[in-house]
């Protein structure tokens, strides 16, 4: 069986936003999310899956959280990601 993935880049936008889109990716069937954010949202990174495990309580698991950098463009630029799995 294919696991269908979805990846989100946190910037800017308010953390209630991508908890949405995170709900909204497991109601159309993604199995895991990949949540990462570059640079100074990486913090945003970390508040946002307390906010998920708040809100989803035990429907959803961790399954790896990395820390690391990326080339981006001509730049190295480090990230905080996290992968999420609904249990249900």
């Amino acid at each position: 069986m294919s696991e269908k993935s979805k990846i989100i880049v946190v910037s800017g936008r308010p953390l209630d936003d991508y908890l949405v889109e995170i709900v909204l990716s497991f109601q159309e069937g993604f199995d895991t999310v990949v949540v990462k954010g570059y640079g100074p949202n990486a913090s945003r990174v970390a508040d946002l899956y307390n906010a998920v495990v708040g809100r989803l309580k035990d429907s959803v698991e961790i399954e790896e959280i990395s820390i690391g950098s990326d080339r981006v463009g001509r730049r190295m630029k480090s990230y905080l990601s996290f992968r999420l799995r609904r249990k249900f």
